[in-house]
């Protein structure tokens, strides 16, 4: 996978993650507060990214896992002291989770996707022999 996809990927999670939340707490959709709601999770995300050379191999979980437990906690701690917003323990349960299931949802569906294809690709090489 190209890391500018990935890049791309990653930053559209993170803004719907944040836009969703915006519209279930306000009912309006505004995407200057979206991108201040998201700003300290992108900030976080890449820069836990660079600690674990997420960039180097996109698709590693293990990397990828890495870089979501330093991640969250970094953007909670962005978050509260650099764009004074709350980090309710309601809050960071929800963000974990969600960041969790898109971040890493997407790396393992293209895992999979990535198997089945190289799986699919032996199978009919043997075939031709």
């Amino acid at each position: 996978m190209r890391p500018l996809l990935a890049v791309a990927l990653d930053t559209t999670c993170l803004l719907l993650f944040a836009a969703t939340g915006r519209q279930t707490h306000t009912g309006v959709f505004d995407p200057v507060e979206t991108s201040i709601i998201a700003a300290p999770f992108v900030l976080a995300w890449f820069s836990a990214s660079e600690v674990f050379h997420l960039r180097h191999d996109p698709l590693n979980l293990k990397r990828a896992t890495c870089t979501w437990a330093l991640g969250i906690p970094l953007a909670m701690v962005l978050r509260n002291l650099v764009f004074a917003r709350g980090t309710a323990i309601s809050f960071v349960f929800v963000a974990s989770a969600v960041t969790a299931a898109t971040l890493l949802g997407w790396r393992l569906f293209a895992s999979w996707r990535q198997h089945n294809q190289q799986t699919s690709q032996n199978t009919e090489k043997s075939m031709a022999s």
